[in-house]
């Protein structure tokens, strides 16, 4: 019994103070090969505006011009706010109309 204690006093305390430097396994092997590691937040996008684009502005052949066009507002958590509106004109459905007496 007394035996068994001192050895296990023994691993005990060899244990405790044989690592005095606390390092990585085969750290020293290789010192160059380590990595830098960055982090980037920015994102560049290219866009661009053309004055005619392919959007139907105008058909004589449809009788609610109106109905599908892009108009309002709508925010995108990504891209962020985005606005249409149209520009309309309003034409009586004759020439000459007939207001009565």
């Amino acid at each position: 019994m007394r035996l068994t204690s001192i050895v296990l006093a023994l691993a005990v305390l060899l244990t405790v103070f044989s690592c005095s430097d606390p390092t990585l396994v085969g750290a020293g092997l290789l010192d160059d090969d380590r990595v830098d590691v960055g982090f980037s937040d920015t994102l560049s996008i290219s866009s661009s505006s053309f004055i005619n684009d392919s959007i139907r502005t105008y058909s004589p052949f449809t009788s609610s011009q109106l109905d599908y066009y892009l108009f309002g507002n709508f925010t995108d958590p990504v891209f962020g706010r985005s606005s249409s509106s149209i520009y309309a004109q309003v034409y009586p459905q004759s020439i000459s109309p007939d207001f009565g007496d």
